[in-house]
């Protein structure tokens, strides 16, 4: 029965191991911080829905708005993990952060494009507009440089230079006039076409997408090292002193007689050993000492 006596199990030898004491994010962090995601959420949103039909724009957008908002928390789930030590969930919560920083950088890339949009259009109608002037003018060019009759010219001479050049001058002369209504087209095309004003900055596409992981990456690493770097707050106010104060000294303990369960009397009657001697063994002693 001794054995299935003691059921609990016995503490681990070595230094007890201390969960992590949460001190959560001021407001004022925590609400710049929440406002940016929801701005940037607006954003996405309507760059995913000018950008594609509607229900993938929505669903972009379902996407944009999960990995907007759960960024910041991610920063203080990230420093915890690393707090208490847990090394696999400190890689899922970076890997799910990093994964969130990538689709915002995609969303953000998305955005810019439906913003410069009206204005690439704007552009490539006035781009329309010059290419058709230099081919009219072009055009013009080269059915001004066909020879014709001067005043001074002789008729017989006229008319030989013109029966030449007839078939030449009515070739360039009908490029000529494509070429005006091309560019015709293209003016009423642009008038058509209202100036949206100043667009994105036309810079290449890595430059866009890096800006806009910059901005998902600061929504992370705020909370992040903010938690990490929050030291615990002592529960002492400010000004006020402890007095030391001495604790009493404990009184002697008298101790009580040491009941060894009668081994005393045992030794004044069998000997030193206290132990009773067998039947035979009290004759065997008796005839050495005799």
């Amino acid at each position: 029965m001794k054995r299935f006596g003691n059921t609990l199990k016995q503490p681990v030898k070595g230094k007890p191991r201390k969960p992590p004491e949460s001190h959560p994010i001021a407001l004022s962090v925590r609400l710049p911080l929440y406002c940016a995601a929801g701005g940037l959420f607006v954003v996405y949103g309507w760059g995913a829905l000018e950008t594609f039909p509607i229900a993938m724009g929505v669903a972009l957008g379902a996407v944009f708005a999960m990995s907007e908002f759960l960024k910041p928390k991610l920063g203080e789930l990230a420093a915890e993990a690393m707090e208490a030590k847990d090394r696999l969930g400190t890689w899922l919560m970076l890997g799910a952060s990093f994964a969130c920083i990538a689709l915002g950088a995609l969303g953000g890339v998305i955005a810019m494009g439906a913003a410069n949009g009206p204005r690439e259009a704007y552009d490539a109608a006035v781009a329309r507009v010059d290419n058709a002037k230099a081919d009219l003018d072009a055009a013009q060019a080269r059915l001004d440089v066909v020879p014709t009759c001067t005043p001074d010219m002789p008729r017989v001479r006229c008319m030989e230079m013109t029966l030449q050049n007839a078939a030449t001058l009515a070739d360039r002369t009908q490029t000529r006039n494509d070429a005006r209504q091309l560019h015709e087209g293209a003016t009423a095309q642009l008038a058509a076409v209202p100036n949206p004003g100043p667009g994105v900055p036309h810079v290449s596409l890595w430059l866009k997408a890096l800006v806009i992981a910059a901005v998902e990456f600061v929504l992370f690493a705020v909370p992040f090292s903010a938690r990490r770097r929050r030291k615990p707050v002592s529960m002492t106010p400010k000004g006020v002193v402890v007095a030391d104060v001495k604790q009493p000294e404990p009184q002697a303990v008298k101790q009580a007689p040491i009941n060894d369960g009668g081994w005393a009397r045992r030794r004044e009657l069998y000997g030193p050993k206290g132990r009773k001697p067998k039947r035979g063994e009290h004759l065997k002693l008796v005839a050495a000492g005799a």
